[in-house]
């Protein structure tokens, strides 16, 4: 069993590194080009990435024109701006951002000086990690469970095991947010609704002749990220197996939410390359939990999952951290529908 392992790793980090150069400088921006156009009418909003877009647009309506600084697949970890769009942003009525996540934005937010700016850390509850970006306590004692059902009763207030992480061993931490975090609130549609609050306060203060309206829109959509919480909960609480492992760790919201333990093949950094510890401790998780399933993403190559997938004799399906829309079809919601249902398939869920 070791020797295959050693086989996998080796396999998998070749992979790894082919497929780092070919995605290298693919992070360059400008404003989301799909996004409607100022007409001088409506309130002109610039969001980070694309689940703070949703909310403008859902929020704002008619209102507003939103552009997100993070096109259609784009790594939104490793996020440039171009100068054009720093100068866009002094230029903007309002402005939603996440602190810490996205450097080049934090920079730019400063440089341009926006009128209207909403960092939504608070409102979005960011559990803090170790030092090293991951909380990883309970993880390993978790991961090796493979348990008929669970529910959500034992699971450890204090959010420690968002971050079901091995240890990385030599891999390289090269995180490109300073968010002492995990920065994926969204994946929880309970932070969305409390984000949604704020949001509407902040269309509300720069355009006060709506803001009856943005603030009732608000109300609205807090509610509907309510009820698409309790969905994801509801939906995955009857299932076969409780761990779900995944490209990065992107959904540990969302797996605390729903009494399930994600392990990540790379950590909160979508671009770090797992060593050959990492991969061999993902071989022993499969084994040990009768995974069959492993999730890829979009925005990332998946050729280093699929070659591991195929090494273990296991399938693959997709999760989408949904940081950009690819699909101008669908939307946050149907998003997170999506990976609800792909996660019911892989976790054989009643």
């Amino acid at each position: 069993m070791i020797m295959v392992l050693m086989n996998i790793s080796k396999k998998v980090i070749a992979v790894a590194i082919a497929s780092a150069f070919a995605l290298a400088g693919c992070s360059q921006s400008g404003s989301n080009s799909q996004s409607s156009s100022q007409d001088g009418s409506k309130l002109s909003v610039k969001a980070s990435f694309y689940p703070l877009q949703y909310l403008v647009e859902e929020i704002g309506g008619d209102h507003v024109s939103v552009d997100s600084l993070t096109p259609p697949g784009t790594d939104a970890h490793s996020l440039e701006l171009s100068p054009k769009t720093v100068a866009e942003l002094s230029q903007a009525d309002a402005v939603v951002y996440l602190k810490g996540f996205q450097s080049a934005v934090d920079e730019a937010v400063k440089e341009a000086g926006p009128a209207n700016v909403l960092d939504v850390t608070e409102a979005a509850q960011i559990v803090e990690t170790s030092e090293d970006g991951h909380d990883d306590h309970e993880a390993d004692e978790h991961a090796h469970e493979d348990h008929e059902s669970h529910d959500h009763e034992g699971e450890d207030d204090n959010h420690e095991h968002l971050d079901d992480e091995h240890d990385h061993g030599d891999e390289e931490h090269h995180h490109h947010h300073d968010i002492d975090g995990d920065p994926h609130f969204w994946l929880d549609a309970n932070r969305m609704a409390t984000v949604a609050t704020q949001v509407g306060d902040l269309l509300a203060q720069a355009d006060s002749d709506n803001a009856d309206d943005y603030r009732k829109r608000a109300e609205t959509v807090s509610q509907q990220m309510t009820d698409l919480a309790n969905d994801m909960e509801s939906g995955l609480e009857q299932c076969e197996k409780n761990t779900f492992i995944v490209s990065h760790q992107a959904f540990g919201y969302l797996a605390h939410n729903t009494g399930l333990h994600q392990v990540g093949v790379s950590g909160l950094d979508p671009e770090v390359t797992p060593s050959p510890e990492r991969l061999k401790a993902i071989g022993e998780v499969v084994k040990d939990t009768g995974t069959q399933v492993i999730f890829t993403e979009v925005n990332v190559s998946p050729k280093v999952m699929e070659v591991l997938a195929e090494d273990l004799g296991i399938e693959t399906s997709v999760l989408d951290p949904i940081e950009t829309l690819n699909d101008p079809e669908e939307n946050y919601v149907s998003l997170m529908k999506t990976n609800l249902e792909n996660l019911r398939k892989g976790l054989n869920c009643q």
